[in-house]
């Protein structure tokens, strides 16, 4: 009796390794989430214990504390999606940590599934489960730690999809502007997300047809998501894109911890007294050294490969996404 194909037809070559028939779609979905629960499962028992007693991690819930209490949405250096999500639970009682490790181990098993659906979503499922795989090992050291470094990874994949979508297909306006938004919910996440906007709109700009009319979207889906902090940061004196990091601190020629409440350097200030080699010289050490929500890069990457791999060994079955958001993928990973 023959088997019919799945739907998922990206699938079916590599389906024929298993007893000659087709995997179904299904199984890939199973394994991923297995993947994801036994992630969130060895979090969890490794973590149960951990004190939060590094800094970030004594900030984020002190923050979440005060969005909870309606004080702040931010203090100027870290950014308040994820201390909004701690809010609900959020306390002055020592059970506070247990509940925010819960939660942080639940959006780490979440954003893990957010990346396989966005890879599959534009390749396919098997190249899903390559993400899965390629941001494992980081996800189960930053998901330990009360921390936003997850999500922000997650929404940044999801806005690439979307943004390559946005170059196949029907409707490009629409996945423009999804794409932003979800690039706006990053920067309400993770202030370096900054960088995969700039990063969004040189794309946009480098990229065919209508180029004002995307960026106009993708811009105005930015703002949609991120007005509330934009909104706060303006009552509080300052630009609407502020955050200390970038105003501040990242112009010291040293650092230590609470820079983010003392530190006045400007750019002024930093090219006052170094000249352009000065600053070539820090730009190369910085960015070999950098840390932080680079390691979704590597997924990037590894999906890009995977998808050049597939198409030389399998020309003839087409992928979800197609050729346009292929190429639109591997160009934004470059920016």
């Amino acid at each position: 009796m023959s088997i019919s194909p799945p739907a998922d037809r990206s699938d079916h070559r590599f389906g024929s390794l298993v007893a000659g028939r087709a995997v179904p779609s299904w199984a890939f979905d199973a394994l991923a989430v297995a993947l994801a629960l036994m992630l969130g499962a060895s979090l969890w028992l490794e973590g149960a214990h951990l004190n939060p007693t590094a800094r970030d991690q004594v900030h984020d819930l002190s923050l979440a504390i005060q969005v909870r209490e309606g004080r702040a949405l931010s203090d100027g250096n870290r950014h308040p999606l994820f201390p909004a999500l701690l809010a609900p639970f959020a306390g002055r009682d020592a059970g506070f940590q247990t509940r925010a490790l819960r939660v942080g181990v639940g959006v780490t098993v979440l954003s893990l599934l957010a990346a396989y659906g966005a890879a599959a979503w534009i390749f396919s499922r098997r190249v899903g489960l390559a993400a899965v795989l390629a941001l494992w090992i980081e996800f189960r050291l930053q998901g330990r730690r009360i921390c936003p470094e997850t999500l922000v990874a997650a929404l940044l994949t999801v806005s690439v999809a979307l943004l390559a979508r946005s170059r196949a297909g029907s409707s490009p306006r629409r996945w423009t502007f999804a794409g932003g938004a979800a690039l706006g919910l990053a920067w309400l996440t993770k202030g370096s997300a900054m960088l995969a906007l700039l990063a969004a709109v040189a794309w946009t700009l480098t990229s065919r047809g209508e180029r004002l009319r995307r960026l106009g979207g993708l811009l105005a889906g930015f703002v949609m998501a991120a007005w509330p902090l934009m909104a706060w940061n303006v009552s509080e004196g300052h630009g609407p894109l502020y955050n200390v990091n970038s105003a501040h601190v990242m112009w010291e020629d040293g650092w230590d911890g609470d820079l983010d409440k003392r530190s006045t350097a400007t750019p002024q200030t930093w090219w006052a007294g170094h000249s352009v080699g000065d600053g070539l010289v820090r730009f190369a050490t910085g960015f070999v050294h950098q840390r932080g929500i680079e390691f979704v890069y590597g997924a990037f990457v590894v999906l890009g490969v995977a998808a050049w791999l597939r198409r030389r060994r399998v020309p003839d079955i087409p992928t979800p996404g197609g050729d346009d958001a292929h190429r639109a993928w591997a160009r934004l990973a470059v920016w």
